[in-house]
This record gives structure tokens, C-alpha cells and sequence, in this order.
């Protein structure tokens, strides 16, 4: 009798492990098939955008803003169903234009942030492999508040970075093989253009916090000409305007409303125009038009794109989890990047 208790115990610990056992493959099936049907919404969300993206060349488009279905379209980009999920594309702005939510020891602003749904123009940002060192230096100094001194040396170990050579920049500054021959983990600087944007964590005196304030204000993409159109309060002071023209750029754009992708917005219809066109809307001084000039006779000004990135995510009915894919596409819908998350 003791000897079948045993036995009887024997066989309910191991029913009881095998059940566990069972339902922790079960728990990791379903858990399989929630991440593939998140992953195929999330994809779905991608090639719809390249879809839509696609349209845009139906017609032979001299510019791009914001006020434009690829930009600015909820009835195809919010919260698309798709089966027992659905997806949404689009990214977070500022909802005043972006003047007073920028640099808040300067501005103050009580606006929230508002959600576009639609794809990020990559001709909207800095481009890494053809900005020079002031420009990189107000990026620094504007959004991670890095000292003059500070903003300077990572300029300048970024250039030394991607240049050809192995001879440094500045006389104090910068960084090459020899520096990084002796980390932890050696290796060497990469003396050409950046592939992805995530080589910057690479550089000397870069790390993750710096990266992740201006990851959304810099690109490998393009031309290194940047879209006016489209371009970003943040961009603007990196090119070296100041804050009372940023605001007339800003205010042209935006219309009456003084909001972004609204039906009044105005925008820019060739580089050539730039300065004409601001001037019938507001008046400029002549300091203003020379900077003006400046930057659009050494084509860093345009009011085309060619490069677009998309973040689709996608969510299950009544499922917490969410999926996102982010990827970067050219004008004729042609994958560029693509990162899963």
C-alpha cells in the first residue's frame, strides 16, 4: 500500500511537470504566432506606404510638403484593420510649427506634441556624410547642449571618421585608427561615408544618450540638399539661421492656422524662388536674404525629396503587444534600410 502512494505520487509530480512543460510550449507557440501576424500587419503597413508613395510619381512633382497624402493622410495611415489587427505609420510633431517647443531655455510653449500620419521625409535632415563642422557643432550645441569645446571635438572626430585619409582635422581634435586600435575592442575609423546610423555610436566621444537626441535630425540619405519644405526648426539652427527668420520660414508654411499639413499651408516651389516667395508672405532685411542666398548658392536648400521613412506599427484586438518595422525607401519605393523591433 506505501509502496503504491509512492508510486501514485511519482505519477502526479510527473503529470504535473509535463502539464507545466505543456503549457510553457503552448504559451511559447502562441506567443510564436503573435509575433508573426504582428510582423506580417506591421509589413502590410509597409507596402502600403510605398503604395501610396508610389502615387505621388503618377504625376511629375516639382516639390514636397507636408500638406500631401504621403505626409499627412489618417484615413490610410491611422490604425488601418487588417484581420484581427491593424497598423498605423506615422511619427510625432510639434503641433505649433515647432518654434516655441524648441531649446526651452529660449521658448516657452504649453503645446503638446501632435501625432502625423504619414512618412518621414529623410530630406528634412542633416545629412552625415556631407555636413561640415559648424553645422555639426549647432547640432550639438542646439539639441544635446553639448559646451562649445565639447560640440567642437565631436564634430570634428565624426569628420575624421568618415574622411579618406588618416591625418586628423584639428590639431587637438578628432580621432583615427590609432585611437581606436587601442579600445577595448579594437578596430578602425571607417575613412568613408556613413552606411548606417547607428556607426556614429562608433565614434569617439558618441554614446547612447547623444545618439538618441539627434537621430531623428540626421540621415545617410540624399544629396545633403534639404527639403525647406519639410525641414525641422531643430535643421534650420543647425544650418545657422537665426531664430527670427526660422520663424518666417515657419509661419509661410504653416498659413493662418499656424499649424502644420492644414489645408491654408504654403510651401516653397523651387530653390530658386526661396527668397521671393518668403518675401511676398513677410518682410525680410537684407541680413536675412544674404543668409538666404548663401545657403541656396551652395545648394544646401531644395523643396524636393527623394528618401522616405516609414514606421509601421502594428497591435492585435484586445493584445497589448505591439511590432514595428522601420524602413527607408526611395521615391520609386525601393528599400533602402529595414529594421525590425
Amino acid at each position: 500500500m506505501i509502496l503504491t502512494l509512492l508510486v501514485l505520487i511519482v505519477l502526479s509530480m510527473l503529470s504535473l511537470n509535463l502539464g507545466f512543460a505543456v503549457r510553457q510550449k503552448l504559451n511559447f507557440l502562441k506567443h510564436i504566432e503573435t509575433k508573426d501576424k504582428l510582423h506580417f500587419i506591421a509589413e502590410a503597413g509597409v507596402k502600403r506606404a510605398i503604395l501610396e508613395l508610389k502615387k505621388e510619381q503618377i504625376v511629375l512633382k516639382t516639390s514636397y510638403h507636408l500638406n500631401e497624402p504621403w505626409s499627412n493622410n489618417p484615413v490610410v495611415f491611422k490604425e488601418i484593420q487588417l484581420g484581427d489587427g491593424a497598423f498605423t505609420i506615422g511619427y510625432v510633431i510639434d503641433n505649433n510649427c515647432g518654434i516655441d517647443g524648441f531649446a526651452k531655455d529660449e521658448f516657452d510653449s504649453t503645446e503638446t506634441p501632435l501625432m502625423q500620419y504619414g512618412l518621414i521625409d529623410e530630406n528634412s535632415k542633416l545629412n552625415l556624410n556631407t555636413s561640415d563642422i559648424e553645422t555639426f557643432k549647432r547640432l550639438f550645441r542646439n539639441i544635446v547642449f553639448l559646451n562649445e569645446e565639447s560640440a567642437e571635438e565631436l564634430a570634428y572626430c565624426i569628420i575624421d571618421w568618415r574622411d579618406e585619409d588618416s591625418n586628423f582635422q584639428h590639431p587637438s581634435y578628432g580621432a583615427e585608427d590609432s585611437y581606436y586600435k587601442n579600445s577595448k575592442y579594437p578596430y578602425e575609423a571607417k575613412d568613408s561615408n556613413c552606411e548606417i546610423l547607428e556607426e556614429l555610436l562608433l565614434v569617439k566621444g558618441m554614446n547612447r544618450e547623444i545618439f538618441d537626441k539627434i537621430k531623428n535630425y540626421v540621415t545617410i540619405y540624399g544629396d545633403g540638399k534639404i527639403n525647406i519644405n519639410t525641414v525641422s526648426v531643430e535643421v534650420l539652427y543647425a544650418l545657422g539661421l537665426p531664430h527670427e527668420l526660422i520663424e518666417k520660414i515657419m509661419s509661410f508654411r504653416c498659413g493662418m492656422d499656424s499649424r502644420f499639413a492644414t489645408f491654408d499651408d504654403n510651401f516653397f516651389t523651387s530653390a530658386s524662388k526661396i527668397i521671393a516667395e518668403l518675401k511676398s508672405f513677410v518682410a525680410l532685411n537684407s541680413s536675412e536674404v544674404a543668409q538666404l542666398e548663401l545657403l541656396v548658392a551652395e545648394e544646401k536648400l531644395d523643396v524636393t525629396s527623394q528618401n522616405f521613412m516609414i514606421k509601421s506599427t502594428a497591435k492585435l484586438d484586445n493584445i497589448n503587444d505591439r511590432y514595428q518595422i522601420i524602413a527607408v525607401v526611395d521615391s520609386e519605393g525601393e528599400i533602402k534600410y529595414w529594421q525590425e523591433e
